[in-house]
This record gives C-alpha cells, sequence and structure tokens, in this order.
C-alpha cells in the first residue's frame, strides 16, 4: 500500500484534509481506487470527504476522476503574494541562477514530503526542474536529504522511523547521512530522484537560526560534471545572502589578493577545527560557541593565518546550553587559486 500516512495515524477530523493533501502531491486527477489506496481509507469513508470537497470547491470531478478545485488555485496565489520565505529568498535565486545559468528551487518540508514554493528556470535549452508545488518523499535526492536533516531531532527521527523502521540497519545509514550532512552544510545527489540530474541543495535560516527550508540547484550531469566545487559554492554563498530572514543581518566581506588564495564558504552546526587548513576565519552566526577558554556569541569569530600542527588542534563547539539553534559561517583558505579551476573537495 503506497500510502502518504498510515490509516491510524490520521485523525477523524482530519481526513478529509488528508485526502486533500493526497490530490495535492500527485498533482494529477486520480481515481477513487488510487485515492483509497493512498489514504486508506474505505470507499464509503473516502465518498464523504470527496462530497464535502466537491461543495466547497475544493474538488473537482470529471469522467471518473477527482483534481484540486478553483478554491485550491486561489489558495495558492494567495500563498503565492503572502509567502514572506519566498519574498526574502527570491533575489538571491535569480541572482544565482544568473550567475550559474542552472535552475533554481525554493523547498521547504511538510510533514514526510519535500515541497517546492518557487522555482527560477535556466534559460538553456537543456535544462532541469523541480516543478513548482510539486513535492517528493523525504528520502532521496539532495532536496529531500537536506531539508531533512535540517528538521528539529524530533520531527527529523520520526520521519526517519517511518520510512527505515526503528532500529534497523538502513534507518542508521540514513541517520550518520543526514548527520554527515549536517556537518558540510550542503547535500548534493546525483540521478537519486531524475535520470541525468545533479543537485544541490544549501539549508536558509530564519532570525530564529531554525532551517526555514532550502535552496536548490539543478542542472545536468553533462554540465556540472568537472564544475561541481564551483558551483556548491555558488548555491553556499548565495543561501548566506538569505540567512536574515525576516531579521538582523551581519555581514563581513572577505577580500583575497587574487591569484594567491581562494575561499570554500560553509555554514557549520557542529564542532569544527581552527587551523586545520592553511588559513582562514570563522564568524558565529548563532548560539554560543566555545574555543579553549574562550565563549563567542553572534557577530564574534577568529582567524588563522598558518595551519597548526595537529596536536595544536583546539575544537570550536556549540554549547549545549545555547537557547538557539548553533551555526557558525566557516572559511577554509587554500592557496595556489587558479582562476577558472574548481576547487577541490
Amino acid at each position: 500500500m503506497t500510502q502518504s500516512a498510515l490509516p491510524g495515524t490520521v485523525a477523524t477530523s482530519d481526513r478529509v484534509l488528508h485526502v486533500l493533501a493526497v490530490l495535492a502531491q500527485q498533482g494529477r486527477a486520480m481515481s477513487a481506487a488510487e485515492l483509497m489506496e493512498h489514504t486508506g481509507m474505505a470507499r464509503s469513508t473516502l465518498y464523504r470527504q470527496l462530497a464535502r470537497l466537491k461543495r466547497w470547491g475544493f474538488v473537482l470531478e470529471s469522467d471518473g476522476g477527482y483534481a484540486p478545485g478553483p478554491l485550491s488555485l486561489q489558495l495558492a496565489l494567495g500563498f503565492d503574494l503572502a509567502s514572506h520565505l519566498v519574498r526574502q529568498a527570491r533575489p538571491g535565486m535569480v541572482e544565482l541562477s544568473q550567475q550559474s545559468q542552472e535552475s533554481v528551487g525554493l523547498i521547504v518540508a511538510v510533514n514526510d514530503q519535500a515541497i517546492c514554493l518557487d522555482m527560477v528556470e535556466s534559460h538553456h535549452s537543456l535544462r532541469c526542474s523541480f516543478e513548482k508545488g510539486r513535492s517528493v518523499p523525504l528520502r532521496a535526492g539532495a532536496s529531500a536529504k537536506c531539508v531533512l536533516a535540517h528538521l528539529p531531532t524530533t520531527a527529523r527521527d520520526a520521519v526517519l522511523t517511518g520510512q527505515w523502521g526503528a532500529g534497523t540497519p538502513e534507518r542508521e545509514a540514513a541517520h550518520q547521512e543526514l548527520e554527515a550532512i549536517r556537518q558540510a552544510g550542503f547535500a548534493t545527489s546525483e540521478s537519486e530522484v531524475d535520470p541525468g540530474v545533479w543537485g544541490c541543495s544549501v539549508p536558509l535560516f530564519g532570525a530564529s537560526r531554525q532551517a526555514a527550508g532550502a535552496i536548490t540547484l539543478m542542472a545536468p550531469n553533462v554540465r556540472a560534471q568537472g564544475q561541481e566545487a564551483a558551483l556548491i559554492r555558488m548555491v553556499v554563498v548565495a543561501a548566506i545572502d538569505c540567512i536574515p530572514l525576516g531579521g538582523a543581518s551581519t555581514d563581513f566581506n572577505l577580500m583575497l589578493r587574487h591569484g594567491r588564495w581562494q575561499g570554500a564558504v560553509q555554514v557549520l552546526q557542529n564542532a569544527c577545527v581552527p587551523g586545520s587548513t592553511p588559513a582562514g576565519l570563522c564568524m558565529v552566526l548563532s548560539g554560543r560557541w566555545q574555543w579553549g577558554g574562550e565563549t563567542m556569541e553572534a557577530g564574534e569569530g577568529l582567524w588563522w593565518s598558518t595551519a597548526a600542527p595537529p596536536s595544536a588542534h583546539a575544537a570550536l563547539q556549540p554549547l549545549a546550553s545555547s537557547a538557539d539553534t548553533p551555526a557558525i559561517a566557516w572559511v577554509a583558505l587554500v592557496p595556489g587559486f587558479q582562476p577558472n579551476r574548481p576547487l577541490a573537495q
């Protein structure tokens, strides 16, 4: 049974919303038999919900199929006009698309689905696109894994258990993959959802430092091959520009001597080690962090100009007592940059 939610998990009062959610996720007209399969409802129960939705204009019936109705379109139009996240992220998405010449999407997690809220299309005749309004399970692909990795722990654990079962090796492997994504600050995938598509997804943090969604760059494998590192940097920088969603921003500019240094930017939420790269800097975006005997808060940071020996490394760690979700902007500087040559990962 390919249900979007198990019957026992849907309250009686929520059944009508469950039917509407399934229709929205599928993006096509569905027969009563298909809806029964996806919702787990008995035929009589399903027809009662459909009758209510048709009466209010949320569902249309045609030739034995059911599809979202005109009132659903009005809801979508209202969302486009009122969505704060879309308004805030749109300029950065447009700039990223122009810089990379690839398609860029804005993705959020709703229940166990990753949903595309907005899309900036590439102008190439061969391009990749995550259709606006389309949803996919929080299971495969850069977008789904990125937003899942940055959900609150309880919500993330519930999705993993629902997908893989409690205590299974598959669940543990998925958990470890998500932890690696949180550590890296981005997720990439190749042909996991759509064949021949490479993607990179980076979380967008709201004023509360909770992830509000993610921006994802999508490119055909044939254009992304050999350019992955450069594309990843573009997406990370674009996401940092979108970080102050609804709140004040703390910006910093980094000027490098041309041909001598190149900076790779990440947003990290776990411990990192200053001095582990030839040079670099970091700045606390949220939460409280400890390095040696020093405590740093938002807007504070440190820099280093030479790599320290491993014995001298001290980890910069988030403090568990911090009320805000920890996040730090991390810039690793490496020498010997050559123009138009991607930085190796």
